[in-house]
């Protein structure tokens, strides 16, 4: 019954607003075949599809650029990604934040499950994904981050525990700063809370994002976690920027 509903639902889609590629700007019967629609988890609405066709799918299969992030009186986190960040992928990560397309994160969070497999070995007992600050959360209606990491979280065994971490403190936007990693750090640096982990229970915990640009952010929020009591031995996110995963900060 429900995929009745699913089918009834994107059929009336196609009439008033057809499926477009964001990529290639495609509909489906020219010349392009969309990607079919993932596991439904929560934040993905019943009429969201992936807005990807195969074609441009398939040109964004490549290397996982690995980088280890270094942080203060020890901290080192391991970081992987699906794809070094282009501007295809600034794209597809644009039309799931700023433009509602949720639909999205299927392709996105496939991206990032094929980096995770890299990090696999290292088993973390629960994903918690980089958080909002509650205005901006209003302001969006959803966290991208959280998406990707319910849907990751099907693929590992690994449950999302959002409420693990919390931003407090609202920052400027990461994405309009520049690159230096002394900046974006100072920017993010205390704007996140732990809660601490329970007294039985495992106590790893592996982050997800969209994008790594400096990795400030990443090391931000694994310190918050790592002074409440939890061990954060990788992140993984959709992109990594080509200059960061060359660093070894």
């Amino acid at each position: 019954m429900l995929r009745i509903l699913v089918q009834a639902c994107h059929g009336c889609l196609d009439l008033v607003l057809p499926e477009r590629c964001v990529l290639c700007d495609r509909q489906p019967g020219e010349e392009a075949v969309m990607l079919a629609a993932g596991a439904k988890v929560p934040g993905l609405r019943i009429w969201d599809r992936p807005q990807l066709c195969q074609s441009c799918w398939l040109t964004l299969q490549g290397e996982c650029p690995r980088r280890v992030l270094r942080g203060e009186d020890g901290l080192v986190v391991s970081s992987v990604a699906g794809m070094v960040t282009d501007q295809r992928l600034v794209t597809l990560v644009g039309a799931l934040k700023y433009h509602g397309l949720r639909g999205v994160a299927w392709p996105l969070a496939s991206l990032a499950a094929r980096a995770m497999a890299l990090v696999r070995k290292q088993k973390v007992d629960h994903l918690v994904a980089l958080p909002l600050h509650p205005a901006r959360w209003r302001e969006r209606g959803f966290n991208q981050a959280a998406l990707l990491a319910w849907l990751l979280a099907r693929e590992c065994q690994a449950d999302h525990r959002p409420e693990l971490l919390r931003r407090w403190r609202r920052t400027g936007q990461q994405a309009r700063l520049c690159s230096s990693f002394a900046v974006r750090f100072a920017n993010v640096r205390h704007a996140f809370r732990a809660e601490p982990p329970p007294l039985t229970g495992g106590r790893r915990v592996g982050l997800v994002d969209d994008i790594i640009t400096s990795g400030a952010t990443i090391l931000a929020a694994a310190e918050a976690l790592t002074a409440a009591g939890w061990r954060v031995p990788w992140a993984v996110a959709v992109g990594m920027s080509a200059s960061t995963a060359r660093e070894d900060r």
